[in-house]
């Protein structure tokens, strides 16, 4: 199943809600506009999220609006570096920096009104998505574990830290 929250970030009672559920979260796939790049709020639910999601995927859309691309990539990736350790070491599969919404390669809007799913012979194929599509679907079929294993990896090490101190103790 998927959930989209749309501005979960800026409502706390709904990410506390949909925090509450992380077992069942197998993918956090986070979209961050390249413009106003990564808010405090955002960073916030990234953090509270990394804690139980070893890997998430971040899409930062409207990079082609950027007019320092280089600039605004090394800020962004040193927030996710922050954040997501474990996102930032994988960043060629789990960061990806695409065109506007809803337009082709060079931003442009397209005259798809989203009802058809007939490819359109006179579109080029954007690689930055496609590259975003194999990522996910990669994940979901090969890496999906590493994500969904860490809330018990976490467990475990904190009842194994416990049982060290209660040794040392005695």
């Amino acid at each position: 199943s998927l959930i989209d929250s749309p501005g979960l970030n800026m409502d706390s009672v709904q990410t506390a809600e949909v925090m509450t559920r992380q077992e069942e979260i197998d993918l956090v796939i986070f979209v961050v506009n390249a413009e106003n790049q990564l808010t405090l709020s955002a960073k916030e639910f990234i953090s509270l999220a990394s804690r139980e999601k070893k890997l998430m995927f971040f899409v930062v859309k409207k990079f082609d609006r950027i007019r320092d691309k280089q600039r605004c990539k090394d800020l962004i990736l040193k927030q996710i570096k922050d954040l997501s350790p474990e996102t930032y070491k994988s960043s060629s599969q789990f960061i990806h920096f695409l065109a506007s919404e809803g337009g082709g390669p060079g931003g442009e809007p397209d005259d798809n009104d989203g009802d058809d799913d007939e490819p359109h012979g006179d579109e080029d194929p954007d690689p930055d998505f496609d590259h975003l599509e194999n990522s996910l679907r990669n994940f979901v079929l090969k890496k999906r574990s590493l994500s969904k294993l860490l809330p018990a990896k976490t467990y475990l090490c904190k009842i194994l830290s416990d049982l060290q101190s209660i040794v040392e103790f005695n």
